[in-house]
């Protein structure tokens, strides 16, 4: 057996043609070159890159424990992937990982020791290759994760926060809503916002008859949280850049001083992206 196995990637060469055909013999430097091919194609495709070199003897029992000196590791960072021994007594065992502390590596039900693994033996860590028997689905365990890739379902927790913008609109009726809304503010529209982060709110109003004014106002969840806006006899429409949380409710509040109609539409907000519908409640 070679005094080390799964050296680093630099040592890797393929195997030429004139040491494998016909009238080639056996011999000591085609096979390891055979085997540190296969060795490396493990290194490409399961080692998660951590190596270290055991700092004393493991204990001579089945509780498994590794201690080492290299870099601190994760509490439960390595659990469930493989301690392959790289050189020493022991090189090319491996074992399954049940536990990691920071300087400990523990393979329960193992005797580490009397498998050979020594103090100043090196060894690697390996995305699990002794037990996975479900595939490579990046799971952290039998294969790295893949940054960006949803692994099953994504919670509208996990996508990115909305951004005031013109680019994309939720409006929830284009159509004019009217009456004669004298006292206090009274609620005629509310969306549930799908996504946290801040939204461009917008509404367009009008009154029939100038001397008595309208008002509309955005609400959140109840409370008001945006600046009243005043009523003209010509539609204007009217924005504000306003903070939400995902699931708050964004209400139109209107209201006026005396005996008039006014007018309203066009409610809803603008972001910078969107991957999601708003869930739209009719008014109470």
């Amino acid at each position: 057996m070679a005094a080390v196995i799964f050296r680093a990637l630099s040592n890797l060469r393929f195997a030429i043609e004139t040491e494998t055909d016909a009238d080639s013999p056996d011999n000591e430097t085609t096979y390891p070159a055979i085997r540190e091919a296969i060795e490396m194609l493990y290194k490409l495709c399961f080692s998660d890159g951590f190596t270290s070199t055991a700092s004393i003897n493991p204990p001579n029992d089945n509780t498994g424990v590794l201690t080492h000196a290299g870099a601190a590791q994760d509490v439960d960072e390595h659990n469930g992937r493989t301690l392959v021994i790289t050189s020493g007594l022991a090189r090319g065992d491996f074992f399954t990982i049940d536990d990691t502390a920071a300087q400990t590596i523990i393979c329960t039900g193992d005797n580490l020791f009397s498998a050979g693994v020594r103090s100043g033996d090196d060894f690697e860590i390996f995305y699990d290759i002794k037990n996975n028997s479900d595939g490579h689905d990046h799971d952290d365990v039998n294969s790295k994760p893949v940054q960006g890739v949803a692994v099953g379902s994504i919670s509208r927790d996990e996508i990115e926060d909305y951004a005031a913008s013109s680019d994309y609109a939720e409006i929830i009726d284009t159509g004019e809503d009217s009456g004669d809304r004298t006292g206090t503010p009274a609620k005629i529209a509310e969306i549930m916002v799908p996504r946290g982060g801040t939204i461009r709110t917008t509404f367009t109003m009008k009154e029939d008859t100038s001397g008595n004014e309208a008002y509309g106002r955005i609400y959140k969840n109840g409370g008001a949280v945006g600046t009243t806006r005043t009523s003209t006899t010509s539609y204007v429409q009217h924005t504000e850049d306003l903070v939400f949380a995902k699931d708050d409710l964004l209400q139109l509040y209107v209201w006026d001083n005396g005996t008039i109609t006014s007018y309203f539409k066009d409610f809803g907000y603008y972001v910078d992206n969107t991957l999601s519908t708003a869930q739209i409640k009719d008014a109470l």
